[in-house]
């Protein structure tokens, strides 16, 4: 997707705020949902995928307006390049992580289901997991990440981006209930896990794929079902437990993920600005 879009050479990169920081992500997350009760008729009453006009309002209008301004976020900021490649190495134990993520994802989707949904449905699940991989991984491994770096060391940033991120999962609470807070929690550690696949794949690809992947087969079961509970099958749960232990063993071997870029790295010059 950053493929398309070109940085300015012209300035200087530019900082963003704090105060900033939060204003954009609000406007991430709030004004796409507005907009998509005006772009799909009708107001969905149930889950996201019950239907193709539920899954179209309620995920693939929000999610790609959301990559649109995290796009646009990144090309006024002129980040482009910060983005999308990664500057960061790391060590070559930690390809564990996307590796057994990905393998996860595949083996729990529910193919049994996906053929009894139908394929528009199937189709507007692929799109729009899609671009929630996209926008979530531009805005939070992307924006939030760099306005972190210039503010303090890798090991803060990294985990200071996952945390955001886990904690606007609390805005599930409507849907999931009490449950959104178990949801918020395990979000903050696949946020960090996420990040250690940017430092693997050096970019924002890799993680936008393994998100993608992550969260269609997340969505899989509940293709079609007209029920607001969520279907959790033996192994998704597996999906749920993998990703704890990877937590635990990247945090068991913390100090030997360089938190440093390599000396060869040059700085990007910086130009203050609200944002």
């Amino acid at each position: 997707m950053l493929a398309a879009m070109t940085p300015d050479t012209n300035n200087a990169r530019r900082r963003l705020s704090m105060p900033a920081l939060f204003g954009w992500l609000a406007a991430f997350y709030l004004i796409p949902q507005i907009v998509s009760l005006f772009a799909v008729p009708g107001i969905a009453d149930g889950p996201a995928y019950v239907d193709v006009r539920s899954a179209l309002q309620l995920e693939l209008v929000p999610d790609l307006g959301s990559a649109l301004i995290a796009m646009f976020l990144i090309h006024r900021l002129g980040w482009v390049e910060l983005v999308r490649h990664e500057r960061f190495s790391t060590r070559r134990w930690v390809v564990i992580v996307p590796a057994a993520m990905i393998v996860a994802a595949v083996a729990a989707i529910d193919w049994t289901n996906l053929a009894d949904a139908g394929g528009q449905l199937v189709a507007v699940l692929a799109v729009s997991t899609f671009f929630t991989g996209v926008s979530e991984e531009l805005m939070f491994r992307g924006v939030a990440l760099q306005a972190l770096r210039d503010r303090g060391g890798e090991v803060r940033a990294a985990w200071l981006s996952s945390a955001i991120f886990g904690v606007l999962h609390l805005a599930n609470v409507i849907v999931a209930g009490g449950a959104a807070i178990f949801q918020a929690v395990w979000a903050i550690g696949v946020g960090y896990l996420l990040y250690l696949c940017r430092r693997v794949g050096r970019g924002i690809v890799l993680p936008i794929i393994v998100h993608w992947l992550w969260n269609f087969s997340s969505f899989s079961p509940e293709l079609g079902l007209d029920d607001d509970a969520p279907v959790i099958s033996d192994l998704q749960f597996l999906m749920v437990v993998l990703s704890i232990v990877l937590v635990v063993i990247v945090l068991i071997r913390r100090r030997a993920i360089p938190s440093t870029p390599p000396a060869s790295v040059a700085t990007t010059g910086t130009e203050p600005a609200g944002g």
